[in-house]
């Protein structure tokens, strides 16, 4: 059974109702957003939270990473109090790549982890696959952004690993992941949008659309087969995103840098490329939960507009579902 959630966050969560879709992960934009949980949960069925993103990183040193963890627990006390048995999802753990930092952060992760899930049990503490790109790598790698990065973690847990799997972000790191390998003077890493209209940042660009309008016959091998390393991890991923994509326009939005334009748009909407028949024929082999609940991420750029978008990209992808 694969359940479309759709996801909600303080501002929108009002305009839904359980009937448009049988659960909701909850965006939390910051800590502030924790008091608005109870009233969401009274209205919505909520399968998932995500943590606020801001200064977050569970795997740093020092302060960011004790403030990020104290973070978890006020959250995760929230949601204990409700009765909550879902999952929560962590994005955002960086390393520095140069100074071949991984190993210590993944041990520091992973203690931490083993606490969380010590104080609450019956909430799982899910990791979401992150994004190889120009500004996630070097100084700022993301650090959990393959599979062989789980699995290395996996080594230092005591707790059980719970993955968030993210299709879209699966798909730009194994087309990043190629493209470095055939350009490796290109890897360089885009800090900033000042950085975006330097030399190496237009360089960068230029060789990057280059190569996604002439390898894009082979987007789906490359997609394909960058989930199957995924099946490893089969018994660790519990919960999926899905986000609508145009990978030709892979690349910053200049009002946001983050995302990427083609990244979280609505289904069906024109330049949306993502093989649903490939992620749904592969769906089975990546996940032994039961059911399946997968979340749409999508990012219309008038917010007006996203109620209504996130409905008809329901639509759609259930569509998908055999």
């Amino acid at each position: 059974m694969i359940n479309i959630l759709g996801k909600v966050n303080k501002y929108n969560y009002k305009e839904l109702t359980n009937s448009d879709f049988p659960g909701y992960e909850v965006f939390l934009g910051s800590e502030d957003d924790f008091k608005y949980l109870p009233e969401i949960a009274r209205r919505l069925n909520i399968v998932s939270a995500h943590q606020p993103a801001k200064n977050f990183d569970l795997a740093a040193r020092g302060d960011k990473g004790e403030n990020s963890f104290r973070l978890m627990v006020r959250l995760l006390k929230v949601l204990n109090g409700l009765g909550f048995k879902g999952v929560v999802v962590i994005h955002g753990a960086f390393y520095n790549e140069i100074t071949n930092e991984k190993n210590a952060c993944l041990k520091i992760l992973a203690k931490r982890l083993d606490r969380l899930s010590a104080l609450f049990p019956d909430i799982k503490i899910s990791l979401e696959s992150d994004i190889l790109f120009f500004n996630q790598i070097l100084e700022n790698r993301a650090l959990l952004a393959m599979p062989e990065d789980f699995l290395e973690l996996k080594k230092y847990l005591t707790s059980r690993l719970y993955i968030t799997l993210d299709f879209e972000h699966v798909l730009i790191s194994a087309l990043f992941q190629d493209f470095i390998g055939r350009n490796n003077r290109f890897y360089v890493r885009l800090k900033n949008l000042a950085d975006l209209k330097k030399p190496p940042g237009l360089a960068a660009k230029t060789a990057w659309l280059g190569y996604l309008k002439k390898n894009r016959a082979g987007y789906d091998k490359i997609f394909s087969a960058a989930l199957k390393k995924y099946e490893k991890l089969k018994g660790a991923i519990v919960h999926f995103h899905l986000s609508p994509s145009d990978m030709l326009k892979y690349w910053y939005d200049r009002k946001t840098f983050v995302p990427l334009q083609g990244e979280h748009l609505t289904a069906g909407q024109a330049g949306d490329k993502l093989n649903y028949d490939l992620i749904f024929k592969r769906l089975p082999k990546l996940t032994a939960a039961y059911p399946v609940n997968l979340v749409l991420e999508i990012w219309p750029r008038r917010v007006e507009k996203y109620v209504a978008e996130l409905k008809r990209s329901g639509k759609i992808i259930k569509k998908y579902v055999k």
